[in-house]
């Protein structure tokens, strides 16, 4: 089981078979061990598939070393946990979860499959005052093309209201800053 996994079934996106799901900022799986009536914070991401996470470790460890020596206190996301968020659904009830996998099959249809590649490692906002540190994925064009079919069709299942408005930067989470200097 993956913790913060709402999955109906894969849809494949990729050769390296990273898949979109519908994810929650809690720990449960649908449609197994909650409460139906429950509402949740969702979000649409690609997961990040096995094989690019043992490519990843390596590079992970170094930078788990890096950080250490010099004192960085940092709460590392674990591997299991590891996903390229598409679009940020908010508070919903879980019964609405089937309506959303119509939507999302809808946008998968008119995309080929594509692999993920790691690119530079950098921080939100931004370097100097970073508090989130993230990996750079590569084929920006065709995840800025899947968010807004995404967004487009959620809109037209009248599933959100309105697209947010930030510019999209296709990322990997790898750490947050425990205690961020203001």
């Amino acid at each position: 089981m993956e913790r913060g996994l709402l999955q109906k079934g894969p849809l494949f996106l990729s050769e390296n078979r990273s898949f979109l799901k519908i994810y929650s900022t809690w720990g449960f799986v649908y449609p197994y061990n909650i409460n139906m009536s429950q509402n949740k914070r969702l979000f649409v991401a690609i997961n990040v598939s096995d094989l690019m996470v043992s490519n990843f470790q390596p590079f992970l460890k170094k930078l788990k070393i890096g950080a250490d020596q010099r004192e960085i206190d940092l709460r590392w996301t674990v591997p299991e946990n590891y996903h390229v968020t598409l679009s940020f659904i908010g508070n919903r009830n879980i019964t609405e979860i089937p309506e959303f996998y119509s939507a999302l099959e809808e946008a998968a249809k008119s995309f080929p499959a594509f692999n993920l590649k790691m690119e530079d490692v950098s921080a939100f906002p931004n370097e100097t005052a970073g508090r989130v540190i993230y990996v750079g994925v590569q084929a920006k064009k065709i995840l800025q093309n899947l968010k807004a079919k995404i967004d487009q069709e959620l809109m037209a299942a009248n599933l959100i209201a309105e697209v947010e408005d930030f510019t999209f930067i296709p990322h990997l989470t790898i750490a947050r800053l425990r205690n961020p200097q203001h």
